[in-house]
């Protein structure tokens, strides 16, 4: 017979050396073993960040176009317009404005004499064919050509606007001046009677839309915030006017003779 197996331990162990070499050992499963993922430590994709980012600033400027919107509202309340049905006479507010001047232009009788004249009527093809693309969206379409581009944003020269359609004289430089929005900009007409003023609800706004009152052209916009003695500012697109220089001492301005 063999030697009895070695027994390690107490008197009454029953384990063998081989068996307890084994215990001792470490486990191999230590080394492989893996902290559990705690949420919220995966990073965010930057797609989805972009997104948000995007969709907050987008909200961030339609209300600030919004408030915007709502204070030209407010502000061309002030202005008396007249109906889309033609109703009415010309604007109330330009001619009480005006009527310190007697119905007279800025520079005088002879100007005065230009005004007026039988309404002007046309077919759409007679438009097109007399006015440039640019023009006849502008007068004929009620568009609005885009700021700092037009021909007379930034004209100084002395002499009167005529509308682009039909000439009558509708401003004269007299009146021009800067208002930084990159359209031609005016504080009264030449005449009372040379514009009108056509509720424009457009655009979610309430304004007065100006138009030629001989050929119903559109000329642009009245707002209740120019530079005195009117307080008004009529926003108007160069393409709806054709200037005339001024061409002698018969046009001086009736305020300098």
């Amino acid at each position: 017979m063999g030697a009895p197996p070695f027994f390690v331990g107490s008197p009454g162990g029953t384990k063998s050396l081989q068996e307890h070499s084994k215990s001792c050992l470490p486990s191999r499963n230590i080394f492989i073993q893996r902290r559990p993922r705690r949420k919220g430590n995966r990073p965010m994709a930057i797609g989805p960040l972009l997104i948000k980012i995007l969709v907050f600033a987008t909200l961030v400027l339609g209300l600030l176009s919004l408030a915007a919107n709502l204070v030209h509202a407010r502000r061309s309340r002030a202005i008396t317009y007249r109906d889309h049905d033609g109703g009415g006479g010309p604007s109330s507010v330009v001619a009480t404005l005006l009527a310190a001047r007697g119905g007279r232009s800025v520079r005088g009788d002879e100007t005065a004499a230009e005004f007026g004249g039988p309404p002007v009527r046309k077919s759409q093809e007679e438009w097109k064919a007399q006015l440039s693309a640019q023009q006849y969206e502008v007068t004929r379409g009620g568009a609005t050509e885009r700021p700092f581009t037009g021909e007379y944003w930034d004209h100084h020269e002395d002499g009167v606007y005529h509308c682009v359609a039909c000439s009558q004289p509708l401003f004269d430089s007299a009146t021009k001046f800067q208002s930084a929005t990159g359209w031609p900009s005016y504080w009264e007409p030449v005449h009372a009677e040379a514009v009108r003023g056509i509720k424009d609800i457009s655009y979610g706004m309430v304004r007065t839309e100006i138009q030629c009152s001989r050929c119903e052209s559109h000329l642009g916009h009245v707002f209740a915030d120019g530079p005195e003695p009117t307080g008004l500012r009529y926003c108007i697109n160069s393409a709806s006017l054709a200037f005339e220089p001024a061409a002698g001492p018969e046009h001086q301005r009736a305020g300098n003779q």
